[in-house]
Order: structure tokens, then sequence, then C-alpha cells
């Protein structure tokens, strides 16, 4: 059980303390290719929104691993685990698990989003109570069973979710919020429809989710393996299974994946929170454009805030407080 460092948080609390790091920082690579003309067009005329600030480095406690699971054959797993100031590894914390985009892996997504550097800002003001991050690789099979054998949903649920409690105290019999963007964010809002219970609440921004298996075949063309495949796993037919299950999504207007994240939004069974901003969620990776897989540098993650600027003032926002979605 926890003790009095770190309390039992109301399930909405942890969801919008998770949001709120997850808009400030959540871009990942969109699954649509983009190319570097985009980019210049988009910083050109504005549609990136303006530069925000960047917190300075927290000196929260980071761990890595890895582990083999029978659900990703043939490769080792890595994660990552962030615990805030004042609090050890190991200690039984309520926990965010980070579900990076396309080809993340749990190593950069720590390091490179600064969420426990945001989450570090959020709890010296005051604005949320100490929580833990998790972050596991994402690979590029979008979350569910494929015909390769490769089923990254089975891993998250079974083997990741309980080695965290049980070797590191993240969500033992504490709340556990799901986060993620790009194709994170669908497999965030996925796991929430395939598995009730196991998430308290679901945070995503610039989700990768697509209407038909016609259009994700004109997009990236392999997250489903077929159209039963993608009938199997769609999340619009299934957003009945997040009745009463808080919801926050966040996206920017000139993202690719705009007008799909607002009708999902539109299509859940409760009035989710979030926002939408003049800004686009795809800049934070440098692999994104360049196809170099490296991390980007100061410049480039600057441009990968540029969204941050229309939601930071959610970290000061009290936990409790809500947005909904439908905003100009």
């Amino acid at each position: 059980m926890p003790d009095e460092r770190s309390p039992r948080l109301p399930r909405r609390r942890l969801l919008a303390a998770a949001g709120a790091a997850t808009a400030a920082i959540a871009a990942g690579a969109a699954v649509i290719p983009r190319l570097p003309v985009r980019h210049w067009w988009q910083d050109v005329t504005g549609a990136c929104g303006d530069p925000g600030p960047i917190p300075p480095t927290s000196g929260s406690q980071v761990a890595y691993g890895s582990f083999r699971s029978s659900a990703v054959p043939g490769v080792d797993v890595g994660y990552a685990l962030a615990f805030p100031q004042g609090h050890r590894l190991g200690e039984p914390l309520p926990v965010a698990v980070m579900l990076p985009g396309r080809g993340g892996t749990a190593n950069d997504t720590m390091r490179w989003s600064c969420f426990p550097d945001f989450l570090a800002e959020a709890i010296a003001t005051g604005t949320v109570r100490p929580f833990g991050l998790a972050s596991v690789d994402a690979g590029d099979s979008y979350w569910h069973r494929r015909t390769s054998g490769e089923d990254r949903m089975t891993m998250l649920i079974r083997d990741f979710l309980p080695r965290i409690a049980d070797r590191h105290g993240l969500g033992r019999e504490l709340p556990r919020a799901v986060v993620g963007w790009s194709m994170g964010g669908y497999g965030a809002i996925l796991a929430g429809e395939e598995h009730p219970g196991a998430f308290v609440g679901i945070a995503v921004a610039s989700a990768a989710i697509f209407r038909s298996y016609e259009e994700m075949l004109n997009g990236p063309g392999d997250a489903f393996d077929s159209a039963t495949d993608f009938v199997r796993h769609d999340v619009f037919a299934k957003t009945d299974h997040l009745t009463g299950t808080p919801v926050r999504i966040d996206c920017g207007t000139a993202d690719p994946f705009y007008t799909n994240d607002r009708s999902f939004a539109e299509a859940l069974p409760d009035p989710p929170s979030g926002r939408w901003f003049k800004g686009v969620m795809s800049r934070i990776r440098g692999a994104s454009s360049t196809g170099t897989g490296r991390i980007p540098g100061r410049r480039a993650r600057a441009g990968a805030v540029r969204a941050q600027v229309p939601l930071v003032s959610w970290i000061v926002l009290p936990p409790s407080t809500t947005i909904n979605v439908p905003v100009t």
C-alpha cells in the first residue's frame, strides 16, 4: 500500500496531469510521410504556432531496461521508468504509461519528450501530486496482433504492466493512465477499448486513427494486414467501450489527423477533455523528415513543442479542471 508520500490519485486528476504533460510535449512522427518542404511551409505560414519553452532539466530518476516477450518474438523490448524527485526507485506510485509513436523507443521517448521535466514543473507548482512514468518500445506494428506474430498490445497488457507493478511499484494497487501520440495515441485508445479496467483514463495527442481501411492504404499503407484486420481493431466502432472512462484528446489544426481526431471526439459517449489548437504535432522526431533516426538537437526540439504554447496553461491549471474539446 502507498505511504503518505504517494497518495492515491483520483482518476480524473491522474488523467488531467498526464494529459497536461502529453499536450505540452506530445508530438511524435506522424505515420503519413511528410516532406521537408511541408515543414518549411508550415513554419513560414505560422501553421506550427509559436515555439514554447522547455522546462529545465528536473533531475528525475530515470531507469532503463529490457525484457523478452513471446508476443514480440526475436527482439529485446526496451522500457524506461521515471520517478519524480523525492521518490525512490521502486516506491509505489500511480503511473502514466506512455506509448510512443511509430518506431519510437522508450529510451528516446523519455529523453526527447521532456515528459519528466514537465511533470516535475507541475509537481513543483502544486498543480499535481507525484506519479511515475513508464514507457515501452513501440515498434511499428500498430499495437495489435499482426500476421507476423507480433502483438505489442499483448506485450503491454500481459507482460509490461505486471512487470512495472511487481518489480518497480508503478501502478501496484494504484491508478494507471495511458497516454500516447500518433501511433501510440491509437494504441492508447485501443488499449482502453479492449481492456476495460486496465487504465483509469486515456490521454492522446494527434492520435493516428483512420476511418476506413482504404484511407489507411492511402496513408502508411501497412498499419493493418487486411480490411478484416482493420474492422477488428477499428476504434471508431468501439467507442461505447469507453463509457465512464475519462478521455483527453489534443490535436493541432494543421495535423493530418485533425479531422479524424475531432470526429472521434464527437463519437465518444462522454464528452472528452482537450483542445484543438493552431499547430502540428509531427516535429519531435528528426526521423519523421530526415529519415536519419537521430534525436533532434535543441533547435529541432524547440520546433517540436511549438504546439505547446496554447496548451501550457494546462500545466498550471488545477488538476480537476476540465476543458471541453469543442473549441475554436
